[in-house]
């Protein structure tokens, strides 16, 4: 079990797998709470996701701002990933009860799958409070459904490798 933990890790860090097709998305989130979502293209593999989202069952507004490591799975569209980062969560200035605005830490896992411009993904996100708000622990679980703003640039692939050579060798006479 170990061993096949160890393999996965391997895979899911150190392949240099195209997972991206895509430089900005923004869309929705649904799930134990609602809010807007924006992803960002920042390296090859990487984005930064930032979301805000509003409690259904608490009057908690919460700021995230996630760095995501991205990889293709199993085929073209389908991506796994997995981040971290910063939250903070503001509570209505009128029903406080006491309770203090919650400053911590959030990671987050799921997967995505493209359809055309439209992205959907289910994630995990658990989050730990390290000042304020009511639980030192939260985890929520959500579908995000965004559109495609801005594509990533198609690379150029030229297969025919040897006209690429004949163009060098008409500029060297």
């Amino acid at each position: 079990m170990r061993l096949l933990f160890a393999v996965l890790l391997y895979i899911l860090v150190f392949t240099g797998a195209h997972a991206q097709k895509y430089r900005t998305a923004a869309g929705i989130r649904i799930g134990t709470e609602f809010g807007v979502t924006v992803q960002q293209l920042v390296l090859e593999n990487s984005t930064l996701e930032g979301i805000i989202q509003k409690g259904f069952f608490n009057d908690q507004t919460t700021i995230s701002v996630l760095f995501e490591q991205h990889q293709k799975l199993v085929f073209k569209g389908l991506n796994f990933y997995f981040g971290a980062g910063p939250h903070v969560g503001l509570y209505d200035a009128k029903d406080r009860n006491g309770r203090k605005n919650s400053v911590g830490v959030s990671a987050i896992g799921g997967l995505e799958m493209r359809f055309g411009r439209v992205l959907a993904s289910f994630d995990y996100k658990p989050a730990i409070n390290i000042v304020g708000g009511e639980h030192i622990f939260d985890s929520q679980s959500a579908l995000s459904l965004r559109y495609i703003i801005v594509p990533a640039k198609k690379k150029e692939v030229n297969w025919k490798f040897w006209e690429k050579n004949k163009k060098k060798t008409k500029k060297k006479k």
